[in-house]
């Protein structure tokens, strides 16, 4: 019953992982494309991306 349990968690936290991961990449992508509409206003997303490192 513990090792189901574990497991259930297991998946669990990878499909929350793997949905983070997905949503990161669409708001860079995001931030990039409003990027190259806004080149005077970048430095906010410099930070932005500087956190993602």
């Amino acid at each position: 019953m513990e090792f189901g349990h574990g497991f259930q968690i297991g998946r669990i936290l990878f499909a929350v992982e793997n949905s983070l991961y997905t949503s990161f990449q669409l708001i860079g992508d995001f931030f990039h494309a409003l990027r190259a509409v806004l080149p005077g206003q970048h430095k906010g997303l410099d930070w932005l991306r500087g956190l993602r490192r």
